[in-house]
């Protein structure tokens, strides 16, 4: 197993090993560069808290865990707990099932969190979060080439151009082309990552 590998964090509202859906209010799944040198369990743990703790609505419950999916094949009812003392073990484990029918280049770890439901006061009142619609991004796309055209942003690539739209969509009132601002977040920077090894 190499140093440097991907992991993928999947977000799941709901009971660990009980068959939860991926929710349009949730992140999309997203790769997290994992170097196991210096990202240790409790390093990675505290990463995906951070993340978690800027997300509206939801929570990583006090009892919650992080689960590795062993093998491709696994269902949710039989992911792994991951603990401090199995972390290595599990992740090379996994690494190497993966490894048996991929390249070494292409093995990605997926991972899953838990997480709560938790009522949110901090909207403003009548500016609900909107429901990113594939009419609203439509809408986004030529607002986000024209901040592009005119250097309101820089350029950006597909990954990032596609979360960019999403976003765009979801706020309660479409933004003008020079209000548009690349968030600094965990996702967009690893779209932006993305995006460069193309």
């Amino acid at each position: 197993m190499p140093l440097a590998h991907t992991i993928i964090l999947h977000y799941r509202k709901g009971k660990p090993r009980t068959i939860c859906r991926a929710l349009k209010d949730l992140p999309s799944p997203a790769p997290w560069n994992h170097n196991r040198t210096n990202d240790t369990f409790r390093v990675l743990m505290a990463r995906i808290e951070g993340y978690i703790a800027g997300l509206r609505g939801v929570r990583l419950p006090d009892d919650g865990h992080l689960y590795l999916q062993p093998t491709h094949n696994t269902d949710q009812r039989s992911y792994m707990e991951l603990t401090e003392d199995n972390f290595e073990d599990a992740m090379a484990q996994a690494w190497r099932q993966e490894a048996r029918r991929l390249t070494n280049a292409d093995v990605q770890l997926h991972m899953y969190v838990y997480l709560e439901g938790v009522e949110t006061n901090t909207a403003p009142a009548g500016a609900p979060i909107r429901r990113a619609t594939a009419q609203r991004i439509l809408a986004a796309n030529p607002i986000v080439d024209e901040a592009m055209a005119q250097n309101d942003i820089p350029n950006i690539g597909r990954f990032t151009r596609a979360h960019l739209t999403r976003h765009l969509a979801s706020l309660p009132a479409m933004p003008t082309p020079q209000e548009i601002r690349i968030p600094q977040t965990n996702t967009f920077r690893q779209t932006q990552y993305l995006d460069e090894q193309r």
